[in-house]
Order: C-alpha cells, then sequence, then structure tokens
C-alpha cells in the first residue's frame, strides 16, 4: 500500500513539474469571437453555420443565436485566422459582418434561408 501511495505521489509531483503543466500555453491561442450574422433566418441556418464552422480544424465549439443573430465561436488562433470564419461563413451563403456572402451559395440555400424577398 506504501508502495502505491508513493508512486501516486511521485507521479503527481513529475507530471506537475512538467514543463507547461499549469502555464496554460495550450490555452494562451483560444479565442473567442462573436460574428454578426444578418442574413440568418432560421434553425436551418444555425445548422448550416454550426457544421461549417465546426468542419473547420481548429474550431472548438461554434454556436448561433438566431435571435442575436450571432454566432460565438470558440478557435485556435495559431490554427486558423478571423478572416478564415468569415470566409467559411460566406461560402455557406450567409454574410458574416460586413462581408457578403457567396452569391452561388445562397442562392443555392433552401427557400427557408434566404430573406424573406428573396423567397
Amino acid at each position: 500500500m506504501k508502495l502505491l501511495l508513493h508512486i501516486f505521489i511521485s507521479s503527481l509531483i513529475a507530471g506537475c513539474s512538467a514543463p507547461g503543466a499549469f502555464s496554460g500555453s495550450d490555452r494562451s491561442n483560444i479565442a473567442a469571437v462573436k460574428i454578426d450574422l444578418p442574413t440568418v433566418q432560421c434553425v436551418m441556418c444555425q445548422e448550416f453555420i454550426t457544421d461549417g464552422l465546426m468542419a473547420m480544424d481548429g474550431v472548438q465549439t461554434a454556436y448561433v443565436n438566431l435571435n442575436e443573430e450571432k454566432v460565438l465561436v470558440k478557435y485556435d488562433k495559431s490554427k486558423i485566422a478571423l478572416t478564415d470564419l468569415d470566409q467559411t461563413i460566406t461560402k455557406l451563403g450567409y454574410q458574416a459582418g460586413d462581408v457578403p456572402a457567396n452569391a452561388e451559395a445562397y442562392n443555392n440555400l433552401p427557400g427557408c434561408c434566404k430573406l424573406p424577398q428573396d423567397r
């Protein structure tokens, strides 16, 4: 029993003294951003945008708030840039902040995802 306790304590000390164990080095590259989605319309839009962003290497979470017309994205900025997030959204057919949607992608969206004047 004493041997197991000794091994456990030794392992704990060795693990905690490893470089970067508590420095937050993995977290220093994590950023969170809210991106305006002025053309988001429905739950299907929410799914398309969430799935598109989550498919990106480096995106940890993506949550589309339909009421606020925004997406909250948590991502690793060492792997992707904010402009990459905007480009992904626009390639899906949605406006990202001031960046207009890709016209062809927008035209291919289901009717419920288009602006009322375009349905």
